[in-house]
Parts: structure tokens; sequence; C-alpha cells
């Protein structure tokens, strides 16, 4: 009787789980950082209206 390490379907079967495992986990970390990505370009362009409204009504200098 072989056992799971002597198996040659059994190991291909685990590398290609350990395969399919680190591609989920890239893909999921490439959708975090595009949201991270997404939130800092939202939050520059509502620090610039900000920016633009404070100026506009009166403030001296832009900060």
């Amino acid at each position: 009787m072989t056992t799971a390490d002597d198996d040659p379907y059994y190991q291909c079967n685990q590398r290609a789980i350990v395969l399919a495992s680190t591609w989920a986990a890239q893909a999921v970390l490439t959708m975090m950082a595009v949201q991270i990505w997404k939130g800092v370009a939202d939050f520059r362009r509502i620090v610039e209206d900000e920016r633009r409204i404070a100026f506009a009504t009166g403030a001296r200098r832009p900060c």
C-alpha cells in the first residue's frame, strides 16, 4: 500500500492546491491594494476641493 508521500497524484494535487490558493491570495491582495489606491485618490480629491472652497470663501491661503 502506498502512502500519500509516495503517490504522485496526491503530490500533484497538493501542488495544484497550493498554487491555486497562492493565486487566490494574490488576487485578494491585489483587490485590496486597488481599493486602498482608490481611497487615497478620493481622499486627495476631497482635500483639494476643501482647500479650494476655503480659499474661495475668504481663507488667506490654501493650506
